[in-house]
């Protein structure tokens, strides 16, 4: 289960806890883990987050392609579709990697 964010200024609560990344250095982060499950969060290139899901593997990509691929209308997909229109691209945070899925999901309600 994922959770879309209300538009609101959480840039300040995400640069201090963890580090935006592209996609290369999200791959990256998730490839060199031992831990299955982890937790992300899909940021308008400012560092403004719109979502926030928990993963495994590369749940996280996936969002972008399905935002090509589709006409579904969700704000998700808009965002993601806008940020591709201007020319820029989504960023990504790694909020956390985890062992048990229970964690990972707690974590993802959290934020």
């Amino acid at each position: 289960m994922s959770a879309e964010l209300a538009p609101s200024d959480h840039r300040a609560w995400i640069a201090q806890l963890l580090c935006q990344h592209g996609a290369l250095e999200a791959d990256q982060v998730l490839a060199g883990s031992t831990k299955p499950f982890y937790v992300y969060i899909l940021l308008r290139p400012d560092g403004e987050p719109f979502y926030v899901g928990k993963g495994v593997g590369r749940r996280v990509f996936q969002h972008e392609a399905e935002a090509r691929n589709t006409r579904r209308r969700t704000h998700k997909l808009n965002v993601i579709r806008a940020i591709h229109r201007s020319g820029e691209t989504v960023r990504y945070a790694i909020a956390g990697l985890y062992d048990l899925e229970t964690d990972a999901h707690a974590e993802e309600r959290r934020l």
